[in-house]
C-alpha cells in the first residue's frame, strides 16, 4: 500500500461478526433414556454407571422419584392463585405471657398518678453553714509580742538529747576498749615459749614408757597369723597408729631447742 491509499477510516474496527446457531438438536430416540455407561443422572446409588447394555427403553429403578426431580409432582391443573393461606386461616400458638414470680418492688405510678409519700430531701445552704461555722468558731492563740528567751526555764541547761548522745559514746568506748583488751590478752597467750631441759626431758621419758607399753601390747597380738574377726584387726590397727604417733612426737621433743604454746 502507497502512502496515498492511506485512511483515518481503517483505523476504525470492523463490527464483530455473529455466529447464528442452528436448530437445537433432537435424538430419535428416548430423552429421558440414559447414555451408555453413563455416569450422570444415576437413578440409583448402588450402580456406577447407567444403561452399560446399551437399552433403547428407559426402565429407572427409582420411578417414583422421577416425577418429583425437577420442580415437584407434574399435574394437569394449574394452581390458583387465588387460593393462598391467609391470615385468618392460620392457627398460631397462643403466646403465654412471661411473669416475674419473685417481683417484690410495686409498680412505678403513672404520670397521673402522685406518689402519696415522698422523702424530699431540703436544698443545703452551704453559705449559711459556713456563716455559722466562723461565728461559733473559737479564736486562735493571739500573739503576745516577741518571746524572751531568757525567761525560758530550760534557758543555760544542757539539752536532755545531748545526755543520750553522750552515754551512747561512753558505751561505744567501753565495747572498744574490751575488744582491744581481749585481742592483747589472746596474743599474749598464744605467743610460743621455750620448754626448760627439765620439762623437755621429762616429756620424753613419760613418751617412751608410754611407747614400750603399746609396743607391749601390739607384739602380743602380732604373733596371730590369722585375723579372723574385726575386733583383732581394729585393735592392730589402733596400736599401729598410737606408735607412730608417739615416734613422731619423740623425735620433735629429741631436739635442743623446743617452742610450745599453752
Amino acid at each position: 500500500m502507497s502512502v496515498g491509499d492511506e485512511s483515518i477510516y481503517e483505523l476504525i474496527p470492523p463490527p464483530p461478526t455473529r455466529d447464528i446457531k442452528g436448530p437445537l438438536y433432537r435424538s430419535k430416540f428416548d430423552p429421558l433414556m440414559p447414555p451408555t455407561a453413563s455416569t450422570f443422572g444415576r437413578t440409583s446409588a448402588m450402580v456406577m454407571e447407567t444403561n452399560v447394555g446399551g437399552a433403547t427403553q428407559f426402565e429407572p429403578t427409582h420411578a417414583h422419584k422421577g416425577s418429583h426431580s425437577q420442580f415437584g409432582p407434574k399435574t394437569l391443573q394449574k394452581p390458583d392463585p387465588q387460593k393462598f393461606t391467609k391470615k385468618t386461616n392460620r392457627k398460631l400458638p397462643k403466646k403465654s405471657r412471661f411473669v416475674y414470680s419473685d417481683q417484690k418492688k410495686p409498680p412505678l405510678p403513672k404520670p397521673s398518678e402522685t406518689p402519696a409519700t415522698r422523702d424530699f430531701k431540703p436544698p443545703v445552704n452551704f453559705i449559711k453553714q459556713n456563716a455559722i461555722a466562723a461565728i461559733t468558731a473559737s479564736p486562735k492563740r493571739q500573739d503576745s509580742g516577741p518571746i524572751n528567751f531568757l525567761d525560758k526555764p530550760d534557758y543555760g541547761q544542757v539539752p536532755s538529747y545531748l545526755h543520750d548522745v553522750k552515754q551512747e559514746v561512753q558505751q561505744e568506748t567501753q565495747l572498744v576498749q574490751q575488744m582491744n583488751a581481749s585481742q592483747q590478752e589472746t596474743k599474749t597467750r598464744s605467743m610460743p615459749r621455750q620448754l626448760s631441759e627439765e620439762e623437755r626431758t621429762q616429756l620424753l621419758t613419760n613418751l617412751k614408757k608410754k611407747w614400750e607399753e603399746i609396743n607391749k601390747l601390739y607384739q602380743g597380738c602380732t604373733h596371730l597369723v590369722a585375723l579372723d574377726s574385726r575386733s583383732k584387726i581394729q585393735r592392730k590397727e589402733q596400736y599401729e597408729r598410737e606408735l607412730t604417733e608417739l615416734e613422731v612426737a619423740m623425735e620433735r621433743l629429741s631436739k635442743k631447742y623446743v617452742f610450745v604454746e599453752d
